[in-house]
């Protein structure tokens, strides 16, 4: 159990630090978008005089636009893989937590076997040992009977 509560443990601080990536490539991306806006205004002015330049320009610009929109989409996704294990990680928490109330549950349940079982191995030993006596106290009673009735006999036969 414990090495599996350190591996979500693990699991949870992994994605924390994909997050904080996350984070890092976003902010990264957002400076990237506003340099090529920078870049596109710069641009723009000499557009007047480089209509020839323009149409390379805005090919390049889409597919900027192409590569943020494809980058926004990855980091969507990642956001969803995130919530999605987020969700797992909870479900296992509770899993845990469930099979931690279950091991306590049989921890007391062997107790009270282990007191019952003491208890009965106690009345046990009792019934045996008065087992023992009454079959040794019958034991001299025929053996008195017996000893009796051979010197009953022994007379008997003297006579």
């Amino acid at each position: 159990m414990k090495g599996e509560i350190d591996n979500l443990n693990a699991i949870l601080l992994q994605k924390q630090q994909q997050i904080e990536e996350l984070k890092a490539t976003i902010a990264s991306k957002e400076a990237e978008i506003k340099d090529l806006r920078s870049e596109l205004e710069k641009r723009n002015s000499e557009i007047v005089s480089l209509m020839a330049v323009l149409f390379q320009k805005d090919s390049q610009i889409e597919t900027m636009k192409d590569q943020i929109r494809d980058k926004d989409g990855k980091i969507g996704n990642l956001e969803k893989e995130i919530v999605t294990l987020e969700d797992l990680v909870s479900k296992k928490n509770a899993q845990v937590d469930s099979l931690k109330n279950q091991i306590s549950t049989k921890d007391k349940e062997i107790s009270k076997l282990k007191e019952e079982t003491a208890k009965t191995k106690r009345k046990f030993v009792a019934l045996v040992v008065i087992a023992v006596i009454v079959v040794v106290g019958q034991f001299v009673a025929m053996l008195t009977l017996l000893r009796k009735r051979a010197k009953t006999q022994n007379e008997s036969e003297s006579l």
